[in-house]
């Protein structure tokens, strides 16, 4: 938005400099735009209370223009806010930002020259900064919904549980800078103790539900859970088993869930080895690193989650794995 005002305003009344500062909790916090360069760092947050005519004009709710820095006890003090020290400007409007419920910050224009605000500009400036504080509250309600989603998805990502003779170890990052949520995840925990599952077996997931949206953020939260209850409802059984009724609980709840996962567990055996039964549900394969460095692509799958497809036997495989083995499991994200 800085850049874009920049843009807009032409004619005698276009600044040298243009500064945008946020108000947050008391303090004043410079906006640097990402497509210029005219301040190699920005300038740190000062409190609204300070000298600085930008404070004032944020403070007071009014236009403030400067064409000296103000007297105070504060040496480092000057004109307009502390972006525009050392730029060697003579004159310096701070409009406040007024957004429907507060104050929002300001935004600084500052000039080369000795620039007189007349009640022609005034207009114009007032009118530049109200749609400028429309847009930044935009930008301010987008931004908490954007923080609050992102807080939701990873507060339903895993915390790696402890597993002797395993090194776990899980990366999550949006592919692109513009993804906010989606489908995706991963999760890892105990098996409950049976016949066929001893103590230390793991369930390791990794799947994507279509969707890179608030809604593929909750479809994979019950998911997610949904799959956990059925490895707990059904110890001993495969991943496979787990999938199935996964699927099952989806159609008699008529969760519209579509996607791809791989399921696998893995059970500790003699030596160190350690066994893997995976089911793959139309999901990239994992990938095994043996000792030796030799790769494979576990390419056994199955058919897709999708609420049209009728229930139907999932596969499952099975594979020993020696010590010092690797195994990766990701998603369509980390390959396309």
């Amino acid at each position: 938005m800085r850049q874009r005002v920049g843009d807009l305003v032409s004619g005698d009344l276009k600044p040298a400099r243009i500064d945008l500062v946020l108000l947050r909790q008391g303090r004043l916090h410079h906006v640097r735009s990402p497509v210029d360069g005219e301040w190699p760092e920005v300038p740190e947050a000062f409190d609204l209370g300070s000298a600085w005519p930008v404070a004032q004009a944020v403070r007071e709710n009014r236009i403030v223009v400067a064409s000296t820095p103000p007297e105070t006890d504060a040496p480092d003090v000057g004109l307009g806010s502390p972006a525009f020290a050392n730029q060697g400007l003579a004159s310096a409007a701070c409009l406040p930002l007024r957004g429907t419920r507060r104050v929002l910050g300001a935004l600084v224009l500052g000039w080369d020259a000795p620039y007189g605000i007349g009640t022609d500009e005034r207009a114009v400036l007032t009118t530049l900064a109200g749609y400028t504080a429309q847009a930044v509250e935009r930008a301010l309600h987008l931004d908490e919904r954007v923080t609050a989603a992102r807080q939701l998805q990873r507060a339903m990502l895993t915390q790696l549980p402890d597993a002797p003779g395993l090194e776990l170890a899980a990366l999550y990052r949006p592919a692109a800078r513009d993804d906010m949520v989606g489908g995706d995840w991963y999760d890892a925990y105990p098996l409950p103790v049976s016949d066929s599952d001893a103590k230390g077996s793991l369930a390791l997931t990794v799947g994507d539900i279509i969707g890179h949206d608030m809604r593929a953020a909750a479809l994979m939260g019950q998911v997610r859970s949904m799959l956990r209850q059925a490895d707990h409802d059904h110890p001993g059984k495969g991943p496979d088993q787990a999938l199935t009724a996964l699927k099952q609980a989806c159609r008699r709840l008529d969760l519209p869930a579509s996607g791809t996962a791989v399921h696998a567990h893995l059970r500790p055996a003699a030596d160190g080895y350690w066994h893997l039964k995976w089911s793959d549900a139309g999901h990239p394969a994992p990938l095994l690193r043996t000792a030796d460095g030799t790769v494979e692509s576990l390419l056994q799958h199955g058919i897709l989650l999708h609420p049209s497809l009728p229930p139907r036997p999932r596969t499952c495989a099975g594979r020993s794995l020696v010590p010092g083995s690797t195994l990766l499991l990701y998603t369509d994200g980390l390959v396309e």
